[in-house]
C-alpha cells in the first residue's frame, strides 16, 4: 500500500513539475514580449522627440522670416 502511495505522490509531483516548467516558459515569453514592446516604445519616443525638436526649429525660422517681412500681427509667445 505504501508503494502505491509513493508512486501516486511521485506522479503528482512529476505533473506539478511539468506544469511549473510550462508556467515558467510562458512567463519568460511574456517577459521577452514586454521587453520588445518597451524597446519599440522607446524608439517611438525618440522619433517623436526628434520631430518635435525639428518642428521647434522650423517655427523659430518661420517667426524670423515673418518678422523680416513685417507680416506678424502679434508677437508670438
Amino acid at each position: 500500500m505504501t508503494d502505491q502511495t509513493q508512486e501516486l505522490m511521485f506522479e503528482i509531483l512529476k505533473n506539478l513539475q511539468g506544469e511549473v516548467r510550462m508556467l515558467r516558459e510562458g512567463q519568460r515569453d511574456i517577459k521577452e514580449e514586454l521587453i520588445a514592446v518597451r524597446l519599440h516604445q522607446h524608439a517611438a519616443q525618440g522619433e517623436l522627440n526628434a520631430l518635435l525638436s525639428r518642428m521647434g526649429g522650423v517655427e523659430n525660422r518661420l517667426e524670423r522670416i515673418e518678422r523680416r517681412l513685417d507680416i506678424v500681427s502679434e508677437p508670438a509667445n
